[in-house]
């Protein structure tokens, strides 16, 4: 027999009022105290050589351990907070993805609150120009952004930046 363990993902779970509110007061304390941080892992192709990509993980330290974005994000979508979250972490990672060297592609996660936000496009556009990554094609990576914000049926949904 296989033993299978179901967690259900925050987002299937309804938040009330004081779950939304306990979350709200550690979002905020995560960020007027700075306690987010994002990682790096490589993502490659098992079966051929082919090129492999970055993906940035972002996490919310706190005392009785850290909490990955997928628990987080769903809470602050919930709480209204997520574009709000994504505007705070992306530059650090962007900081970091201009310091390497090389033309490494990146994947960063992106909330539904940033897709659901039709300034981001134009904000991320100019992370991106301040920064002056090498390698990006910054109108076509401002497009792909757009055309996440404006696909139907995306309430509730994550997606990706790809460059």
């Amino acid at each position: 027999q296989r033993l299978v363990r179901f967690k259900p993902r925050l987002s299937m779970v309804a938040l009330d009022a004081s779950s939304r509110a306990g979350w709200q007061e550690r979002l905020r304390f995560g960020l007027d105290h700075g306690n987010f941080y994002s990682l790096q892992h490589t993502v490659v192709n098992l079966e051929d050589e082919s090129e492999g990509f970055l993906e940035s993980l972002s996490y919310l330290r706190e005392e009785q351990g850290d909490i990955d974005q997928q628990e987080f994000l769903p809470a602050a979508d919930a709480c209204n907070m997520s574009a709000e979250l994504d505007r705070a972490i992306f530059p650090g990672l962007l900081d970091a993805i201009a310091n390497q060297p090389g033309t490494q592609r990146h994947i960063l996660n992106i909330s539904a609150g940033s897709l659901a936000d039709e300034g981001f496009p134009a904000w991320f556009g100019q992370q991106l120009a301040q920064r002056a990554i090498a390698g990006i094609d910054r109108s076509r990576n401002h497009r792909r952004v757009y055309a996440f914000l404006h696909r139907p049926g995306l309430a509730g949904h994550h997606g990706f930046i790809d460059f």
